[in-house]
């Protein structure tokens, strides 16, 4: 996994807000296993009103360069 861009990432105090919210939200409402993940990023997406999916976003692109720049080393065709 890549960082993303500052200009990218989420207000830090922000993420640090929600996530303890949703981890409260999800013990309350006894979500738990393979559940966790899927309740997590619909907290998140409402609460920071659409601000996590950019950030999400912007890490799939970042991750989805630095495979192609793998691919590229590995099989110089693929470039």
């Amino acid at each position: 996994m890549t960082p993303i861009a500052a200009a990218d990432e989420m207000d830090r105090a922000l993420h640090d807000r929600v996530l303890a919210a949703a981890l409260t939200a999800a013990e309350t409402a006894g979500v738990y296993g393979k559940d966790v993940t899927p309740f997590l990023l619909d907290f998140f997406h409402r609460e920071t009103h659409g601000a996590s999916l950019s950030a999400n976003v912007a890490l799939v692109l970042s991750n989805a360069r630095l495979a192609a720049e793998i691919a590229a080393l590995v099989d110089p065709s693929t470039a």
